[in-house]
């Protein structure tokens, strides 16, 4: 069984409670905000289970290791500070960035939320068209124009 240092079980719980407060966003209504945070709480803290998991036996590559944890972390603690999120799984010595923007707004991603229409509920069915929707049924019918 591989011993698992401090700094990588903290790293671990600050990564179940970003996944609690992933959790927490997303059932909220989606809006810009809140995908920005869902999306900046993921991205930082990602490569968390791969740093723990994969020990490497150099002492160069452990350090990396550990110094790119410290940067997930950090990153975690600016996103969790920014949405005044609890900080409460960080250590104390958890060095928290001043991030005012969100790096998913920032790489000019665009989400939009189509609202539902009049009396339809987000999560209902939606209603066929009649007409299919597919890549194979368009490709049927640039087909047909072609070849008649």
């Amino acid at each position: 069984m591989v011993k698992l240092t401090e700094k990588q079980i903290s790293a671990l719980a600050i990564t179940q409670a970003a996944l609690v407060e992933i959790r927490r966003l997303a059932r909220q209504p989606v809006s810009a905000s809140t995908m920005a945070a869902i999306h900046d709480l993921a991205d930082s803290l990602h490569n968390v289970p791969h740093g723990v998991t994969r020990r490497p036996e150099s002492l160069a590559l452990s350090r990396m290791f550990d110094e790119e944890l410290d940067r997930d972390i950090e990153a975690a603690a600016a996103v969790f500070s920014r949405e005044r999120l609890p900080l409460s799984t960080f250590p104390p010595e958890t060095r928290i960035p001043v991030s005012a923007a969100s790096a998913y707004i920032a790489s000019g991603a665009r989400f939009r939320v189509q609202p539902p229409a009049a009396g339809e509920s987000a999560q209902a069915p939606r209603k066929r068209t009649g007409r299919r929707q597919g890549m194979g049924s368009r490709l049927a019918r640039i087909i047909r124009i072609f070849f008649g």
